[in-house]
């Protein structure tokens, strides 16, 4: 798998990308991660450059997208529901260094989380969402929001950290 992974991402990953599920490049880059992946859904759109550690984490759900240079980050579990829209650049973190202030930080080692995209969710471009973070049904995320925390069902959230700032009607 090690090198098929190697075999993507300096190949399929580079070439262009169309934002539509049935064109040939993207049913060649779903082809070879289905491979990679734990589960790809029915009709999923992956952008280009995308980054990855070994892929088995990664659960996406039918109808969603990945955006172009989006870094996923599956030391923990990535789930992504169905029908999540992503912008370019979002950045999955399942791993953060600790903080405890009685060893250097050198010394910290890490702490692990799997995040949780659920239904019919729209993340924008650059948006960081830490360990541990699930993000409930139909939320919206503006775009550079930085998300440290679970995000409730129909809420808009944005900033830094992300807070709420409105729910979808």
């Amino acid at each position: 798998m090690r090198i098929l992974r190697k075999f993507y991402l300096i190949s399929i990953n580079k070439l262009p990308s169309q934002n539509s599920s049935k064109g040939i490049i993207n049913s060649l880059r779903v082809v070879i991660l289905r491979k990679l992946f734990g589960v790809i859904g029915d009709n999923v759109n992956i952008m280009n450059n995308i980054e990855f550690g070994n892929g088995k984490n990664i659960y996406i759900g039918d109808n969603s997208g990945i955006g172009a240079r989006c870094q996923l980050n599956d030391s923990d579990k990535i789930e992504i529901g169905k029908n999540v829209l992503m912008g370019p650049d979002v950045i999955f973190y399942t791993t953060n260094h600790k903080t405890d202030k009685d060893k250097l930080i050198i010394e910290q080692g890490f702490e692990f989380g799997e995040i949780k995209v659920s239904y019919d969710v729209w993340i924008g471009a650059r948006v960081v969402i830490l360990p541990g973070v699930t993000i409930g049904e139909g939320a919206v995320i503006g775009a550079g929001a930085v998300v440290t925390r679970d995000v409730e069902p129909y809420c808009i959230i944005a900033g830094v950290p992300a807070r709420k700032i409105g729910k979808r009607k």
